[in-house]
């Protein structure tokens, strides 16, 4: 919370007003003449086990939309500790069936691609292994599409009910690597 004493009228009580909601430095005061306390708005020191900048653990997150034309877009990350010669060889399941890899050689120069020949009318399920040193690394989470004639740029989440929502939030909750999803409900501007 700001504190600051309004016995200064005029110009200078505005101004430090101002200065301590966006945390002006400390000297503000001293430096406009005033000589009054002025507690800022500015966050704590940081004491205690980190003492470097922490990183969140990130997954592949590997997404399939429908491109169109019975196609479907796969995508997914470069993580930061993928090596700057990294390859990718892209896979697809269908409920159940063994995998079949669908690049003859490693992807290179992307982090995506299209499977031209999905099989219609079917879940198609897609996963990524990273290759270093000509061995395959372990399958990335998984991720579905059924393949349509229409494209679709972004991903459905259904509710569970009938439900409506009016924002939505999205951060790792639980620290897996993949990305969480906070709805508000309900559709109406009411806070808890």
């Amino acid at each position: 919370m700001n504190v600051l004493p309004l016995r200064h009228a005029g110009f200078c009580t505005i101004a430090c007003a101002m200065l301590a909601l966006v945390g002006f430095d400390a000297g503000a005061p001293a430096a406009l003449g005033q000589d009054a306390p002025l507690a800022l708005n500015r966050k704590p020191l940081v004491v205690g086990f980190a003492r470097q900048r922490v990183e969140e653990k990130m997954d592949r997150g590997l997404v399939a939309l429908p491109a169109g034309e019975g196609r479907i877009y796969v995508g997914w990350r470069l993580l930061k500790e993928d090596p700057p010669s990294a390859d990718f060889h892209v896979y697809r399941r269908i409920s159940g069936q063994a995998p079949v890899r669908l690049t003859e050689a490693p992807l290179r120069k992307t982090t995506d691609f299209v499977d031209k020949q999905p099989v219609a009318g079917a879940p198609n399920e897609y996963f990524v292994t990273d290759v270093r040193d000509g061995r395959e690394g372990e399958p990335s989470s998984s991720a579905r599409a059924t393949p349509a004639h229409k494209a679709q740029s972004y991903v459905t989440l259904p509710l569970q009910g009938d439900y409506t929502f009016q924002k939505c939030g999205v951060a790792d909750l639980n620290g897996d690597g993949a990305y969480d999803y906070v709805i508000k409900q309900p559709n109406v501007n009411i806070d808890p």
